[in-house]
């Protein structure tokens, strides 16, 4: 008879290494909260140890579908943790499935680190908890692989893995998966929450600090240039020639801060009551239109080209709302299929994109944005004096009271307080 070999050890690391990889999960599903809110409870740990800390958890690969990848990560390890708890149960005998899963699994899990490695390196950004976790799932493989079916053959792995320990782990990966998820939901929603009335509470003292970090008031109003053809939003029963504040807003497309205002410019504009009109010009960081800057953003200049193009349609703000969202994919084709969803004629808008004149509108903005010294994106223009970054609603509303109170020769703290 055949002498099982002793599956305790492997077994049992399997058990303290999903275990580890579960916390690791907990932990940087916490984290993707505080990056994606900004507000520090846990993330401290992962600026500690490197320099960029773990910002790439809520980068441009950190979500898929919507899911934080963490999360994900963290119903695996919940899955491999739950299968060799029943493989230990079963360690002494000769062939068992879950050894079998064990193996597939954690041979997944050591594929999947791959992959998110070489989408770290793309962002240039390694997170040190990550690499914790891509060292765990390589330990994880390890020990399965010791622990496996010495009888193995594809044949078995096949039955094994559409076996009903299957559906028992695939199961437990979709309870903490649904889990892991509603749970960063609600995480995030009460952060945010909390960060709002935060920021609203101390708008007046945020709004102040923002002037003077931008020197604004000592740099004094710019002559803003005339517009020409520039999309242009009226609010609060401002008009073409009258409006108690006019904002000039330069941005690229392709900037996540810039995303950031067009959201937060959005929302006020909806609840204020001011006599308000906007114009938007484009700034792409991109040097195929705008020699001397850094080339930040490869796709830059197409898409405000296809902005040009849809403001010629009446449709901009509707065609910025799309394009903003989807701002790391705005390739051509990727840009046309924006201009349907947003209710545009795409053969029209292509047509347009490759006119000469459509450019030579973004190349105005871009003179527009180097004679006031525009030096980074989101900049926008009050009355003509400068700020610099993008704000929520409570802010923006505070620093227009607060440039509205130094145009009238008040004391602008006065009048934010």
């Amino acid at each position: 008879m055949t002498q099982s070999p002793n599956r305790s050890l492997p077994l049992l690391a399997l058990i303290v290494l999903a275990v580890c990889a579960v916390a690791n999960g907990v932990y940087l599903t916490m984290v993707h909260v505080d990056y994606t809110t900004g507000v520090n409870t846990v993330a401290g740990a992962c600026q500690g140890l490197a320099e960029h800390g773990c910002a790439v958890t809520a980068g441009r690969f950190g979500a898929v579908a919507g899911i934080p990848v963490a999360a994900i990560g963290l119903a695996g390890g919940a899955s491999i943790l739950a299968c060799a708890i029943a493989a230990y149960r079963k360690r002494d005998a000769l062939h068992d499935g879950y050894r079998s899963l064990l193996l597939v699994l954690t041979g997944f899990s050591v594929l999947a680190s791959a992959v998110m490695g070489m989408l770290s390196a793309l962002e240039g950004s390694f997170c040190p908890f990550c690499l914790i976790w891509y060292g765990l799932n390589i330990g994880l493989f390890a020990a399965a692989f010791i622990a496996r079916n010495r009888d193995l053959r594809p044949t078995d792995v096949l039955d094994d893995i559409t076996g009903n320990g299957a559906f028992v782990v695939l199961g437990v990966f979709g309870v903490v998966l649904v889990s892991a998820v509603l749970w960063h939901n609600g995480r995030l929603a009460t952060q945010t929450a909390e960060q709002a009335a935060e920021v609203e509470a101390n708008a007046p003292a945020i709004a102040a600090t923002i002037l003077e970090k931008n020197e604004t008031f000592e740099k004094g109003p710019v002559e803003v240039p005339p517009m020409r053809d520039n999309p242009t939003k009226l609010v609060g029963g401002a008009t073409a020639t009258e409006a108690d504040v006019v904002i000039v807003e330069f941005a690229d497309f392709q900037c996540p801060f810039c995303l950031r205002l067009w959201t937060g410019m959005h929302d006020y504009l909806e609840q204020t009551d001011r006599s308000i009109r906007v114009h938007f010009a484009h700034y792409p960081l991109n040097s195929a239109c705008n020699p001397g800057v850094n080339d930040l953003h490869p796709d830059a200049c197409q898409a405000a080209v296809a902005g040009v193009c849809a403001e010629a349609q009446g449709k901009f703000w509707a065609f910025g709302d799309v394009v903003f969202p989807n701002q790391t994919s705005l390739d051509r084709d990727d840009l046309l299929d924006y201009a349907k969803e947003a209710g545009l004629d795409p053969n029209a808008l292509a047509t347009c994109m490759d006119d000469p004149k459509s450019m030579g509108q973004v190349r105005y903005d871009i003179g527009m944005g180097n004679k006031i010294d525009l030096s980074a994106t989101p900049m926008f223009l009050i009355n003509g004096y400068p700020v610099t970054g993008a704000f929520p609603p409570p802010v923006l509303e505070e620093i227009i009271k607060q440039v509205l109170a130094h145009d009238a020769g008040e004391n602008p703290e006065a009048a934010g307080a």
